[in-house]
């Protein structure tokens, strides 16, 4: 992508970043391109703000980026004072401070690309509160996880500011209040973030093992109140069978009683009718397993329900023969 507006261009004289309003108008600026070394014409019109850019027919890729980078770097050069990034077990993320939230720091010195050990930040201060201090400034691209594992091996302080959400054109001032107030930054590593987030990675933990032990309760009741209510099922059903069985033995007895009593009347009548003690007709005296015919006309059959049974045996089995009737169980 080539960028047409470039906020900031790089003077030949001293070798410092300036706005298009501080050089002259046009080609004779004196001033290149801090991407590509080429030279930049300050345009100072009515309908834009005020901004360079490259002469005709040239194309430059970032130059934008590395004129706000370059800006924002010499402006934490100057000495300007840095709102830090609030402390909290989120405080690795970006996050806007609101005013007062978190101190400020104000460098004694500062150095610019400084070479450490396997890295070279885009800033390094000191100052008497904190001792060093990395400060990396991230337009497009942010600090490369290489450089943020190698800061958090060492246990650098370091925060990055986030500017890429700036305006088409935009003064130093606003780059200024953006760089040190108002843009986005982050804890690239701090102590006390970390002893935040083993605090909240505890607190995690503890919350879990709770809703755990809670799940594990849940489950285990609603196992008794199954187990429960499966036993007041099966004693309800044993209160059911039983209360049935009585219920068919009371009937069983009460039928044994009937059939019993029925039996009783049945002797009582047939004596009856044997001793002359009874209305119903008159039999001669039988004979032990033969008696004689009834003066009604009766099937084989019927007999039996007249309460007849043999003498001898007590059979009501009998069978019709021409003198009477013969009993089969004495046969």
């Amino acid at each position: 992508m080539v960028d047409l507006l470039i906020p900031f261009g790089k003077r030949i004289s001293d070798g410092r970043m300036v706005e298009a309003s501080e050089v002259p108008n046009g080609s004779h600026c004196g001033c290149i391109c801090p991407q590509c070394d080429r030279g930049l014409v300050a345009r100072q019109g009515d309908i834009y703000r005020h901004h360079f850019a490259h002469e005709a027919d040239a194309e430059c890729e970032g130059a934008r980026e590395s004129a706000v980078h370059l800006m924002a770097k010499q402006i934490l050069l100057q000495g300007a004072d840095i709102c830090l990034p609030m402390i909290s077990a989120a405080s690795y993320q970006f996050h806007v401070v609101p005013p007062g939230a978190a101190p400020c720091v104000v460098f004694d010195s500062v150095g610019e690309e400084v070479r450490l050990p396997d890295m070279r930040p885009d800033i390094i201060g000191h100052s008497a509160a904190l001792g060093l201090l990395v400060v990396e400034i991230a337009y497009r691209h942010r600090c490369e996880a290489d450089k943020l594992a190698l800061i958090r091996a060492g246990r650098m302080l370091a925060i990055e500011i986030d500017v890429s959400d700036l305006p088409d054109v935009i003064s130093a001032d606003a780059l200024r209040q953006s760089v040190c107030v108002n843009a986005p930054r982050r804890w690239l590593y701090h102590a006390e973030v970390e002893r935040c987030i083993q605090e909240e990675a505890e607190r995690e933990a503890k919350a879990r093992a709770e809703v755990d032990a809670a799940w594990v309760a849940h489950l285990a009741a609603k196992r008794a109140a199954r187990a429960a209510y499966a036993a007041h099922e099966r004693a309800a059903y044993a209160a059911y069978e039983a209360a049935e069985w009585q219920r068919a033995d009371f009937a069983r007895r009460q039928k044994w009683r009937e059939d019993c009593e029925d039996l009783e009347r049945q002797k009582e009548v047939q004596q009856r009718r044997i001793t002359g003690r009874s209305q119903d007709p008159v039999y001669p005296a039988p004979q032990p397993g033969r008696y004689p015919r009834p003066a009604v006309s009766l099937d084989c059959d019927d007999w039996p329900l007249l309460g007849a049974y043999c003498m001898a045996c007590g059979s009501q089995d009998f069978r019709a023969e021409e003198a009477g009737w013969f009993c089969v169980g004495c046969a």
